[in-house]
């Protein structure tokens, strides 16, 4: 099992200053095999070289 974790947002949650985010964002990707991970990847590159150029 392959596992990538991605955060996106402020942790200080300091909601006085004007930066601060009031989201906090985590994405999980589960892959239970090596072929899903490759899947993946493959459908991830097409989308990038398609979208990207």
């Amino acid at each position: 099992m392959i596992i990538f974790l991605d955060e996106s947002g402020d942790l200080g949650f300091d909601f006085r200053k004007r930066k601060t985010t009031k989201k906090f964002v985590i994405t999980l990707l589960v892959c239970n095999s090596d072929a899903a991970r490759m899947e993946f990847t493959k459908a991830v590159s097409w989308t990038i070289a398609t979208n990207l150029r």
